[in-house]
């Protein structure tokens, strides 16, 4: 699993879910999704291989991204079964409101 994002400068929080989030960062949001998100990738059999500021392409078209994430896990239904998890459920509307951009590739087999 390959995942990318481009942080928002302010979170944006959709009306009535800000709990007295509003006017952080994006990167202050995407914290606190990460800090369930990770421990959650494991309880479910995955686990990141590296969390990392984006630098640059080096082979292909030009893209601009904060933060690459490389992971672990079994299969799809199993990276899906994070949302089975109340926590991580309860935590997704961080990375919503911290991300201006997302892309998400997955390599099983």
């Amino acid at each position: 699993m390959e995942d990318f994002f481009k942080m928002r400068d302010i979170a944006s929080y959709p009306v009535g879910l800000a709990m007295g989030e509003v006017g952080i960062s994006g990167d202050d949001a995407f914290q606190r999704y990460a800090a369930v998100s990770m421990p959650s990738l494991e309880k479910v059999g995955g686990r990141f291989l590296l969390v990392a500021p984006f630098s640059t392409m080096f082979i292909g078209v030009a893209e601009d991204w904060d933060l690459v994430a490389i992971g672990s896990n079994l299969n799809a239904d199993a990276l899906l079964s994070l949302f089975d998890l109340k926590d991580y459920r309860e935590t997704y509307y961080h990375r919503t409101a911290a991300c201006r951009d997302q892309k998400v590739s997955l390599r099983i087999g």
